[in-house]
C-alpha cells in the first residue's frame, strides 16, 4: 500500500492540481462503497455459509431490565 500523503502535501497539491484531488476523492468514494456492500453481505444476500453471519449483541436495554429473581 501507498505511503499515505500529509495534510502539507495534499494542500500544495491542491493549490496547483485540483484534478488531482478529484481523482482521490472519486477513488476514496469508490473504496467506501466497496468496503460497505461487502460488510453488508451475510448468508441470505451472498453465498457465504450461514456460519459467517456475525450477530449483534442483544441491546443495553434488554440487558438492563433482566433481572434474576431472588430465591
Amino acid at each position: 500500500m501507498k505511503e499515505k500523503p500529509t495534510r502539507e502535501e495534499l494542500i500544495k497539491l491542491s493549490e496547483t492540481t485540483p484534478v488531482v484531488l478529484v481523482d482521490i476523492i472519486i477513488k476514496l468514494t469508490n473504496r467506501i462503497e466497496e468496503l460497505e456492500e461487502r460488510i453488508n453481505k451475510n448468508s441470505s444476500n451472498s453465498n457465504k455459509p450461514p456460519s459467517s453471519d456475525v450477530f449483534d449483541k442483544p441491546s443495553t436495554a434488554y440487558n438492563l431490565n433482566f433481572r434474576i429473581k431472588p430465591f
